[in-house]
């Protein structure tokens, strides 16, 4: 979250609902690299917020806090910043509009992220088949065929949440596992709650040197597992089945 500051006369930095902690460095520093990076964008947010009395909302990717399903130029990694929303403070609830939303990030900054208001629902039955898991990891609004982490919904009053993938809900829970091998190698395994595939992945798991789990992300384990010839349908495979 950023917001400005009329007593500092700077910017307001916080992670949800504190201005400490991790997440909140992580989010500041990507955040002030990318208005250093690009003044004339960082201008233009400095006096969107100070002039409409907002507080921006940011979804915020970086190498120091890997998701489950990475941002990758040719060059590795990237920290990147994605702007949601912008709600305005007051006690009541209430987001800029939509309109206004496009006109600012379209008409104003050049180097942001925006997420897209990319399809609007007007009734339970239009929503519906958009929930079905297929539709969510495999078409999407704009028929992605990359991992995809989930879809932002905002609903008529400005409410915004997120409906996560199953891929990535796949992989998520082998984080879990992974973070549980950690701290406890001799951990048993309940093989009846996995498919076979995550049951590859956590034997996989299991053969790397326990000094060491602790420095690989689940990204990186899943690059392994996939070089090892893993299938890791459909993102690495086409629909017949053969490697891309």
């Amino acid at each position: 979250l950023t917001s400005w500051n009329p007593y500092t006369k700077s910017i307001f930095y916080a992670s949800k609902s504190t201005t400490e902690g991790q997440h909140v460095a992580i989010g500041k520093r990507v955040l002030q690299q990318y208005f250093k990076t690009c003044s004339e964008d960082a201008e233009a947010i400095e006096a969107f917020m100070r002039e409409k009395d907002v507080t921006l909302l940011w979804e915020i990717c970086s190498e120091d806090d890997p998701h489950i399903i990475s941002e990758f130029t040719v060059n590795g990694y990237y920290d990147r910043a994605y702007l949601l929303n912008a709600v305005y403070n007051k006690v009541r609830f209430e987001t800029i509009s939509n309109d206004e939303y496009n006109a600012f990030v379209w008409d104003q900054l050049n180097e942001c992220h925006p997420v897209v208001f990319d399809r609007q629902f007007d009734n339970w039955e239009e929503l519906e088949p958009v929930l079905d898991s297929k539709w969510i990891d495999l078409k999407g609004p704009a028929m992605i065929t990359h991992p995809v982490e989930g879809w932002v919904f905002c609903d008529s009053v400005g409410y915004m949440f997120k409906i996560k993938t199953p891929y990535y809900n796949f992989w998520r829970r082998l984080r879990t596992i992974k973070e549980a091998l950690q701290e406890h190698p001799d951990i048993e395994i309940n093989w009846d709650k996995w498919d076979a595939k995550a049951q590859s992945v956590i034997d996989y798991i299991q053969t790397i040197p326990h000094e060491l789990l602790p420095l690989k992300s689940i990204i990186t384990i899943r690059n392994e597992w996939i070089e090892l010839g893993n299938k890791d349908y459909p993102y690495n495979l086409t629909p017949e089945g053969e490697p891309k």
